[in-house]
This record gives structure tokens, sequence and C-alpha cells, in this order.
């Protein structure tokens, strides 16, 4: 929940984002590659001094991952709820 001083917890929600969103691109592979490259991007650089890229790498995940849970709805929550709790 503290994005300045907790690496780890970032590390952590990118290895679930990548397990659990990126494993069911069903009908929106270029929305998913999008949002990962911008989480990989914005928040795993950052994790100590950028509360806004963190902000900014939430919002954009909310708005172009969790449009699009086609296959795996449960896993896109999981892993959104997951992202919530640690980087927020």
């Amino acid at each position: 929940m503290h994005p300045v001083d907790a690496p780890q917890q970032i590390t952590d929600a990118e290895n679930f984002f990548n397990d659990n969103v990126t494993l069911h691109p069903v009908d929106a592979p270029q929305q998913i590659t999008d949002a990962k490259n911008f989480f990989n991007g914005n928040v795993t650089l950052h994790p100590v001094d950028a509360p806004q890229q963190i902000t900014d790498a939430k919002n954009f995940f909310n708005g172009n991952v969790t449009l699009h849970p086609v296959d795996a709805p449960q896993q896109i929550t999981d892993a959104e709820n997951f992202f919530n709790a640690v980087c927020s």
C-alpha cells in the first residue's frame, strides 16, 4: 500500500499481473500488451519516488485491462485487486 517504500510489493504485483492477466488476452491482445508495457515502464522502474506514475499506471490498468475480461474474469479481478492493494 506504500509505493514509496515497498519495491518487493511492486515486484510481487508485477509477477501476479504477468501470471494472471497476460495469460488471457483473448479479445484484446494489443490492449493487454499496452497495459503490461505501461505497467512495466512506469511502476516497476519507479517504486520509490513516483506516486504519480503509480497512479497513472493504475488508471491505465483499470481502463485497458479490466474492460476485457472475456475468458478469465476472475483472474482479471484477482489481478486488479492485488494491484490495487499493493500499488495504490
